[in-house]
């Protein structure tokens, strides 16, 4: 039921220990590559199975960190407050 939805979706989004909570994580998929932030962690991936290419990349500075959200996932943080985003580095 939608009810059920709604809670779980309220609980994982909220609960201190929960990973939405805890976790920077960012995800787009642009042509036949799939680009993901975790953390600190910058990945594209391309192809599946034996023939997939990966290309992984530790972001280390914050600078780094807001030019791919800008520029790869194309999230727009003009006047937002971005002090704590380098917590996840």
């Amino acid at each position: 039921p939608l009810v059920d939805q709604e809670c779980s979706n309220w609980f994982s989004c909220t609960y201190p220990t929960a990973r939405f909570t805890n976790q920077l994580f960012i995800c787009r998929i642009v042509g036949d590559q799939r680009h993901h932030i975790l953390n600190d962690q910058y990945v594209i991936r391309k192809g599946h199975g034996v023939d997939k290419d990966v290309k992984t990349e530790q972001i280390t500075e914050k600078k780094r960190l807001l030019c791919l959200v800008d520029e790869v996932f194309e999230i727009k943080l003009d006047g937002v407050d971005t002090e704590e985003i380098d917590h996840f580095l």
